[in-house]
């Protein structure tokens, strides 16, 4: 038995669309921003809050501020594509690029009326046409191989027809709010409480170990751990991981400070302890 699985060339894409508040970091200018950290009391060792929790704050409050006045926060809209075909590969994402780079080289010439203009279009359109054949050679191929591979087990088979025509897939809701979210785990953590709310108290062995003696970081360790760091970053963080490294020479002092004050004084603080939870 044979089975031949035709795919349309061009597929219905669903994009979701939401509002973020971002700062515009490539419009950043890194001199600027050094120069105003360089000019804060982050610099200023003699400015440096004795309490742990509000040397935390202050370095969150004083680069929020020198942002807000050179990179203002801005409202735009994102829009979320639904994730690629399982047949949409590398070299399917290679011909895309190369197909919008001459795309826009054609749209470009066409405004400036380039001598060179048909040349450039014709470039576009035979690397549009390739790009085409590629994404149809691609998804035929695909579907051809992982129903070819299926056809003697007509569980499999049809489970793989099924994914193609998504049946059986779970509608994403939008139905749920976030209290809802946050009220769930709630009542779980309730639920356990009440269970064991009869339970005997636990018990603790202490052993004879103990952390006698601090080692504090100096400086070029911090240096050497922010040069380490994954360029990723959190929206609580008020820099990116990328701008952190650029000033790691300028906030390292004080970062040391306070990594070897929350540990000598065995206190993490308080405003480190909340954060963003997306969906």
């Amino acid at each position: 038995m044979t089975v031949r699985l035709e795919i349309g060339l061009y597929e219905a894409v669903s994009v979701t669309e939401h509002y973020v508040i971002a700062r515009p970091w490539r419009q950043l200018d890194i001199d600027n921003l050094r120069a105003a950290v360089v000019e804060s009391s982050l610099c200023r060792p003699e400015d440096w809050p004795d309490d742990i929790d509000r040397m935390a704050e202050l370095y969150d409050e004083t680069l929020t501020t020198i942002l807000d006045d050179q990179l203002p926060a801005r409202r735009r809209v994102v829009r979320k594509p639904r994730s690629s075909d399982p047949w949409f590969d590398a070299e399917c994402r290679a011909a895309k690029r190369l197909t919008r780079r001459l795309e826009r080289a054609y749209i470009a010439a066409a405004k400036r009326n380039d001598p060179s203009l048909p040349s450039v279009e014709a470039a576009w359109r035979s690397q549009r046409r390739s790009y085409r054949d590629l994404r149809q050679q691609k998804r035929h191929s695909f579907w051809q191989k992982t129903i070819d591979s299926s056809r003697h087990s007509p569980r499999d088979l049809w489970r793989t027809i099924d994914n193609v025509l998504g049946r059986g897939r779970v509608q994403t809701t939008s139905d749920v709010t976030v209290d809802q979210f946050g009220e769930f785990f709630n009542d779980k953590v309730d639920q356990v409480r009440q269970a064991t709310a009869s339970a005997p108290p636990p018990t603790f062995a202490r052993t004879s170990s103990q952390w006698a003696i601090f080692e504090s970081v100096t400086v070029d360790e911090v240096l050497a751990a922010i040069r380490r760091l994954p360029d990723k970053s959190s929206a609580a963080d008020p820099l990116t991981v990328t701008v952190l490294k650029q000033l790691s020479a300028e906030l390292a002092p004080y970062l040391t400070e306070l990594f070897n004050r929350s540990m000598e004084l065995d206190h993490f603080p308080s405003s480190y302890k909340s954060a963003y939870i997306t969906r």
